[in-house]
């Protein structure tokens, strides 16, 4: 009833701007997180603020220290002020390269930081975000929430900005990389279009294992298909799995089942491996989430 009750004042807009306000005197200027340092947008009241709270994505947190080994080749799609770009550079090591994409200005200005604070060489950083081919595109952000920021218009934003966006196929090569070995996407519903400026990197990518928000109706809002992203990899080999934190992985058997226990601002959030990844632990329970 607490839940209920909290969710329903925070969808009143003064109430989430009070609370939002209140949690960002909170923030700190940088934060320790799993051993790397984070520099934190202090007037970012969700991403900064549940990082600032021990909050932020634990179960993702803990398959990328279990997926991402010394060596490894990994692209951050949607970077945001850089958790995962630290950690993956971290755990790669400097034998192994790390590429992050972040689109808005904001984010990209503390995902630098970030990288800089831990002192990493081998990162590759891009303020552009991830398309099926170049161009420049408006990114609508929101002040309120800067993860939530989309390449497409959407009731939750409050600014915009003109940024440019590549596919990943024609950028990689120049960075030689012909193949990666872990993908992390999470950009609001824009994968279907991401994955697409990707596919020939992932059919030359078997032992890759890729870490991606599934939200069909943002997906569906960005112009692309649920079904079509998930066909998409299993066209090229890929297994997929839903991440269920401590218990491990639950294979999806059923793609329109997946769609349709995901409507409205619930989504999952899912593994992909390809033939030749290596083996995670798995079992048969499933589970949901909801934004």
């Amino acid at each position: 009833m607490l839940g209920l009750l909290r969710k329903s004042l925070l969808r009143k807009p003064l109430v989430r701007r009070l609370a939002g306000a209140a949690v960002c005197k909170f923030i700190p200027e940088y934060l320790r997180v799993d051993g790397v340092r984070i520099a934190m947008n202090q007037r970012d009241p969700v991403v900064c603020g549940a990082l600032t709270f021990r909050q932020y994505e634990r179960d993702e947190l803990r398959f990328v220290r279990a997926a991402v080994r010394p060596g490894m080749r990994v692209v951050d799609v949607g970077a945001n002020v850089g958790l995962y770009t630290a950690r993956f550079a971290s755990q790669a090591g400097e034998d192994g390269l790390v590429v992050a994409l972040e689109p808005d200005p904001v984010s990209f200005h503390f995902l630098k930081k970030t990288v800089e604070a831990n002192g990493f060489r081998n990162c590759h950083l891009l303020n552009a975000g991830a398309s099926s081919s170049k161009g420049t595109m408006t990114l609508y952000t929101s002040s309120e929430n800067r993860g939530d920021n989309r390449l497409y218009r959407n009731g939750s934003a409050d600014g915009s900005a003109a940024v440019e966006v590549l596919a990943l196929d024609d950028v990689l090569p120049t960075m030689g990389l012909s193949s990666i070995d872990f993908l992390k996407m999470d950009i609001q519903g824009f994968e279907g279009h991401a994955a697409m400026g990707l596919r020939e990197t992932l059919r030359r990518s078997p032992g890759l294992t890729a870490m991606i928000e599934f939200w069909p109706d943002g997906l569906s809002q960005a112009g692309s298909d649920a079904l079509e992203l998930l066909r998409l990899f299993r066209g090229l080999g890929f297994t997929i799995y839903r991440l269920q934190g401590r218990e491990g992985l639950a294979r999806v058997n059923d793609d329109h089942a997946l769609i349709r226990e995901h409507p409205g601002w619930s989504y999952a959030n899912l593994v992909l491996l390809g033939p030749d990844a290596p083996a995670y632990p798995s079992t048969g329970a499933a589970s949901r989430g909801r934004r």
